[in-house]
């Protein structure tokens, strides 16, 4: 029997790889036997760099760049393998665990980090760039990012606005001249399984902005200003794609990379699955084992288990999902492909404790499982 391992990260706790890790020694302690190959995934977000470059022998580098908040922080970026193809996770230049928990103002926080790493992959002559979404601080509608490619935003006195997404209200008009020439050269793909428009209702601030410390004061001024940002786009360039799915990504930095670069949005599990063979690896697999850290209505939003159970559909592979907890409408999730669910919390104490000792639980949760349900 050939199991694969393919979970993505628990948040918080241990990274795809060992989580993996953890489960397949649980299946080993049952059954030795059993034949197993991991396979840690990610969907664009959380663990994109070290799924797509640092576990398939790519070459990680350092740059001190500019951080969400302003100050310098250190930003990995990554080469693929294939030495040709750079990654790049956003949250690792301008993500909200860089902040450390701090008092921050989403009016002021900036993705010019992002946009400088970009810059550094276009200066070391690379021509296709990877670009994982998620776990942002920003709500600058991605103006950071191109102002560090070169793209200038000015108000009614030819002022560059300074950082953060609040600054969008006092746009007069852009000058984009200056933006690095290379750029038109560049395939510049954004992996991201967002799906909302800039603004409205669903858009960047209102639904992503919460989560960021953002209160509704801050979130209506956003929504304004992001509005504005985009029909100053629309009336001086003749692009408008602010209603396209995924642009609201990042706090916009969708928007600003796929009007001001070569761009697209692909769904960031796709994007993993093409570039590491995915469908070739599970199509001879009798079970595939996934997991993330909580399970609830959003996976069905297409993240990553379901889009691993869409994937076994093909094949007729049954899968499981161990998750560190179930919340509100996990159930749904079992009418979607996904035959199981084990929760950590099933054998751990408590939530807290099955966060302290994730790595304990796996193991033991995948015994556990091999145990009743394949010996």
């Amino acid at each position: 029997m050939k199991i694969i391992i393919a979970p993505q990260a628990f948040k918080g706790s241990l990274d795809s790889k060992s989580v993996a890790k953890h489960i397949e020694m649980g299946i080993k302690d049952a059954s030795p036997k059993l034949i197993t190959e991991c396979f840690p995934v990610a969907d664009g977000g959380d663990g994109t760099l070290d799924v797509l470059v640092k576990y398939k022998g790519g070459q990680i580098f350092t740059k001190e760049v500019i951080g969400p908040t302003g100050s310098h922080v250190l930003a990995q970026w990554g080469v693929m393998s294939d030495n040709n193809t750079v990654v790049i996770e956003m949250a690792l230049a301008s993500g909200l665990a860089i902040c450390n928990n701090m008092d921050f103002d989403l009016k002021t926080t900036t993705t010019f980090g992002t946009g400088q790493l970009i810059l550094e992959a276009i200066e070391n002559g690379y021509k296709n760039i990877i670009i994982g979404l998620g776990g942002s601080a920003t709500n600058d509608g991605g103006i950071g990012a191109i102002q560090a490619l070169g793209g200038n935003f000015l108000d009614i006195y030819d002022n560059e606005l300074s950082y953060g997404g609040g600054e969008l209200i006092n746009l007069s008009h852009i000058n984009t001249n200056n933006l690095n020439p290379d750029l038109k050269e560049i395939n510049i793909t954004i992996a991201s399984d967002v799906t909302n428009p800039l603004c409205g209702p669903t858009g960047a601030s209102y639904i992503f902005g919460p989560q960021k410390g953002g209160t509704k004061i801050i979130l209506d001024e956003l929504e304004e200003a992001l509005k504005h940002y985009s029909s100053v786009i629309t009336n001086q360039l003749g692009k408008d794609y602010s209603s396209n799915p995924g642009a609201g990504a990042a706090g916009g930095l969708a928007y600003g990379l796929i009007t001001f670069t070569k761009a697209n949005i692909k769904s960031g599990f796709e994007v993993i699955c093409e570039k590491l063979n995915f469908d070739k690896i599970i199509k001879n697999a009798d079970l595939i084992i996934t997991g993330e850290g909580k399970t609830d209505a959003s996976t069905l939003y297409n993240k990553t288990p379901i889009a691993i159970a869409n994937k076994a559909k093909d094949y007729n592979i049954p899968v499981i999902c161990i998750s560190g907890s179930v919340g509100e409408g996990y159930e749904k999730v079992l009418e979607n492909g996904i035959s199981t669910i084990i929760t950590l919390e099933e054998l751990a104490k408590s939530t807290e404790d099955s966060i302290r000792n994730t790595a304990f639980y796996l193991r033991k949760t995948a015994k556990e499982f091999v145990e009743t349900t394949i010996n």
